[in-house]
């Protein structure tokens, strides 16, 4: 853009702001591309979820350790009980 005001000729300034418009418009399809969901917003988004299924998971298989360990004692069930409800609890003050 700083450009266009250094440029004299109409036409250069024309094709130099037809190309600044399409580096614009690839910016913002790089940002959001909803058709594709290819845009950094949506593979954020992809990524959040991921990690948070990632995080349910590593959460159930230690729930399911304690669950299956007899040496832990007759608590272990509410001990995966109460770790699984702390989870879920702080995942959906995180959203």
């Amino acid at each position: 853009k700083l450009s266009l005001g250094t440029v004299g000729d109409e036409a250069a300034k024309a094709a130099l702001q037809k190309q600044i418009e399409e580096w614009q418009k690839t910016a913002a399809r790089y940002r959001s591309e909803p058709e594709t969901g290819e845009g950094s917003e949506q593979l954020a988004e992809r990524a959040k979820h991921a990690e948070h299924e990632r995080e349910i998971d590593d959460w159930n298989k230690t729930a399911a350790r304690y669950r299956s360990e007899p040496e832990t004692g007759e608590g272990s069930e509410e001990l995966a009980k109460r770790l699984i409800q702390r989870f879920r609890k702080s995942v959906h003050e995180a959203r």
